[in-house]
C-alpha cells in the first residue's frame, strides 16, 4: 500500500486514487475477517441457512478479492512515474525498496513484540523475556521470515519489492517485450494452482509449487506469481495519458460478468468455491481506471484524507484481527459479523492516524 506518488512531499495527490484506497483496505479488512462467510458455505453444501446471509458472504469475498490486485496496479503506476520522472532510475529503485524493507521489517518487529493469543499460556509460564528471545525459529526459517515476516499478510511487502524490481528493471533495460508473456504466464500458473480442489492439473501444479514453498520455507508462492502481472499493469497503464471513463466502467462491468460466469459454472460443475478468477483482472484494472479517469472524484471526503494511511492500516490491522478473532466464537450473532470488521478498521485507523503524528513513525504508515 505504499504511496508511490511522483514526489511525496510536493506533487498533488491524485484524490480519486486516496478515496479507492481506502476502500481497498476496508475491502482487505473484510477479506480477512470474513463476515458471513459460514452462510456462504452453508448455502453452497445445501444445509439450511439464510439465503441473505449466505449471498452476502459470497458477495464480499469475490467483491474483496480485488483489494490486494488494486494496490499492485496502483503501485505499478506511481513506480513507473517516479522512475520516468527521474535521471537515475536504479537510484530511485534502490530508494523505493530501502524504504519498503524498512517498513517491513518495522512490522517484523511489531508482530514478533507483541504475542499472538496462543502464546499467552507460555508467557504466563516462562514470563515475556523468556518469549521474546526465543528467536529460534526465526534463525531456522530465515527464507520464510523474509518472504512473509511472520505474518500471514506481510507477505504483500516483499511480493511487491520483487514485483517492482523484475519489472523496473527488465522495462528500464529495453527488455519490456519479455514481461507480458512473463507476467501472464507467472499468473496461470497460480491460478491453475488454485484449482486444485476440483482439477486434476491444479492439484499437479499445486502439489508442485507446494513442494518448492516448502524449500523456500512455506513462502506463499501463488501470491508471489499473482504480483507481477498487476504491477505490470499499473506500468503500462502510466503510459497512457488520458482515460476515458466510459471505457474504464466497461472494463468494470466486463470483470463482474465474467467473475459471475466463473463462479456460477465451478459452483454448479464441482459444488465448491473458486480461489481465484480470471475476472479480478479486469475488474481491478478498470478501478484504477475509473480513479485516472475521474481524478477529482472523492475530493474533501473523510475516506479520501484516511487514503495516504492505508499502508499504516494495511501493517497494522492484523494485530487487531487475530487478538479480536476468539471474541467472534463466543458470541456467533451475524451483528458479530458486521461489528468484528467495523472494531479492528476503526482501531487501526485510529493507530495509524497516532503514528502519522510522530516525525519519525510517518513515515512508516503514509
Amino acid at each position: 500500500m505504499p504511496d508511490m506518488h511522483t514526489d511525496p512531499e510536493q506533487q498533488k495527490r491524485i484524490q480519486s486514487i486516496d478515496y479507492f484506497r481506502s476502500l481497498a483496505i476496508i475491502a482487505v479488512i473484510l477479506l480477512h475477517t470474513n463476515p458471513f462467510e459460514y452462510a456462504a458455505v452453508d448455502l453452497m453444501n445445501g444445509r439450511r441457512t439464510s439465503l441473505l446471509l449466505g449471498i452476502m458472504g459470497m458477495f464480499i469475498r469475490y467483491i474483496t478479492s480485488a483489494a490486494i490486485p488494486f494496490f499492485f496496479v496502483v503501485a505499478g503506476f506511481f513506480l513507473h512515474k517516479k522512475i520516468m520522472a527521474s535521471t537515475g532510475p536504479g537510484k530511485v529503485l534502490v530508494r523505493y525498496l530501502r524504504r519498503l524493507s524498512v517498513v517491513f521489517l518495522f512490522w517484523v518487529f511489531i508482530f514478533y513484540a507483541v504475542p499472538a493469543s496462543d502464546m499467552f499460556d507460555f508467557i504466563r509460564q516462562n514470563g515475556y523475556f523468556s518469549y521474546f528471545c526465543d528467536v529460534q525459529y526465526y534463525w531456522e526459517h530465515p527464507i520464510e521470515v523474509l518472504l512473509t515476516g511472520g505474518a500471514n499478510h506481510l507477505w504483500f511487502i516483499p511480493a511487491l519489492m520483487i514485483s517492482a524490481s523484475f519489472v523496473a528493471l527488465l522495462a528500464t533495460r529495453n527488455k519490456e517485450y519479455f514481461l507480458l508473456p512473463m507476467v501472464v504466464s507467472f499468473f496461470c500458473v497460480q491460478f491453475i494452482a488454485k484449482t486444485n480442489n476440483y482439477s486434476s492439473l491444479g492439484a499437479s501444479v499445486n502439489i508442485v509449487l507446494a513442494a518448492a514453498a516448502k524449500e523456500m520455507g512455506n513462502a506463499p508462492l501463488t501470491s508471489y506469481l499473482l504480483a507481477p502481472l498487476f504491477v505490470y499493469i499499473g506500468w503500462c497503464l502510466a503510459k497512457r495519458t488520458v482515460f476515458d471513463i466510459r471505457q474504464a466502467i466497461v472494463i468494470i462491468c466486463a470483470g463482474i460478468v465474467i467473475s459471475v460466469l466463473e463462479i456460477a459454472y465451478i459452483t454448479v460443475q464441482y459444488g465448491t468455491l473458486p480461489d481465484e478468477l480470471f475476472g479480478i483482472v479486469p475488474f481491478a484494472t478498470g478501478i484504477v481506471m475509473l480513479g485516472l479517469a475521474v481524478p477529482g472524484f472523492g475530493e474533501g471526503r473523510t475516506l479520501t484524507k484516511y487514503g495516504r494511511l492505508t499502508l499504516g492500516i494495511y501493517g497494522i490491522h492484523y494485530l487487531f484481527i487475530v487478538h479480536l478473532r476468539p471474541f467472534t466464537t463466543w458470541f456467533q450473532h451475524p451483528f458479530i459479523d458486521i461489528i468484528y470488521p467495523v472494531t479492528v478498521y476503526a482501531l487501526s485507523l485510529g493507530f495509524a492516524l497516532v503514528f502519522s503524528k510522530n516525525r519519525w513513525l510517518r513515515h512508516l504508515v503514509a
